[in-house]
């Protein structure tokens, strides 16, 4: 027994080299096919051009692009994780106990990697290596403090029944003086 071969799907009358299956282009004009230079198509587009100097961006897309130093702060606020944004915090300086040594010290490597502090340090030390070196740089962007929350004038609730069974006789009293 014998396999048969397949036929190669080309129809009769076209040539290989007009076949999609031959060309790694297909059958688009433009894209370097021989036919095309005989019928006078050429590619629109060209050879790539050398990569330029992009154009200068907008003064408002880049916030710190005159500054170095500021960009670079920029960029290591923007890749701080989650545990190292409570730095950021407006009232650190009362809860600075609570945070712990290895906090202390990813934040000193992260803003100042040439720091002698190690995670095994006392929390006063790295605290103070904080203060001195990071401190300073995180001041311009320490979140601000939560607005005081309003006071109300009415201390009654808005859904007050007075005819529930929960209702004592002095709220009802101050219902009715305060009406």
């Amino acid at each position: 027994m014998t396999k048969s071969k397949k036929k190669s799907g080309n129809s009769p009358g076209v040539t290989p080299s007009s076949s999609s299956k031959n060309d790694p282009h297909g059958s688009k004009p433009g894209f370097g096919n021989p036919e095309d230079s005989k019928s006078g198509v050429t590619n629109s587009q060209g050879p790539p051009l050398p990569p330029g100097p992009p154009p200068p961006p907008l003064q408002s897309s880049i916030p710190f692009q005159k500054n170095e130093v500021l960009n670079e702060t920029w960029y290591k606020l923007q890749s701080m994780t989650s545990g190292m944004r409570k730095f950021l915090e407006h009232d650190f300086d009362e809860k600075w106990q609570e945070v712990k040594c290895d906090d202390y010290y990813r934040i000193l490597i992260h803003f100042h990697p040439e720091t002698k502090s190690r995670p095994d340090h006392k929390k006063s030390l790295l605290y103070k290596a904080f203060k001195d070196d990071v401190a300073p740089i995180l001041q311009p962007y320490k979140l601000p403090a939560p607005p005081a929350p309003m006071q109300t004038k009415n201390s009654v609730r808005k859904d007050f029944n007075p005819l529930s069974r929960r209702v004592k006789r002095e709220q009802l009293i101050t219902v009715i003086l305060n009406v």
